[in-house]
């Protein structure tokens, strides 16, 4: 299965241990070491199709599934209460996601993605 470092929400999957572990192989030695479940950190990237279990619940993956676009900022109500909602949360990957957003917007996944590798 290939990873995918895109999210719906505008995260960048190739800075995630979960997705790093999953794709080296040691997602057994990882949940050892964290007792956790190899399931609830084995992924690929929330667009794929092998998932972190917190991520399969995601609500910004349900809302972008269920309106069958890519990504938050190609939704009709975008920015929605839900992110900006997660904008003022503590957590910093959290915190910026307008910015990633807008950014991705602007520049196109390609673009993006070249950013995101380099960075």
């Amino acid at each position: 299965m290939k990873p995918r470092y895109d999210s719906y929400c505008g995260l960048y999957c190739r800075t995630c241990e979960n997705l790093l572990v999953s794709e080296r192989g040691e997602v057994e030695l990882a949940a050892k070491e964290c007792n956790d479940q190899p399931t609830e950190i084995h992924c690929f990237g929330c667009k794929s199709e092998k998932n972190a279990s917190y991520y399969v619940d995601c609500d910004f993956k349900k809302c972008c599934v269920s309106k069958n676009i890519d990504f938050c900022f190609e939704c009709d109500i975008f920015p929605c209460s839900n992110l900006l909602e997660v904008k003022s949360e503590k957590c910093q990957h959290f915190s910026i996601l307008l910015k990633i957003l807008i950014s991705l917007q602007e520049t196109g996944l390609r673009e993006w993605s070249i950013v995101q590798k380099n960075r």
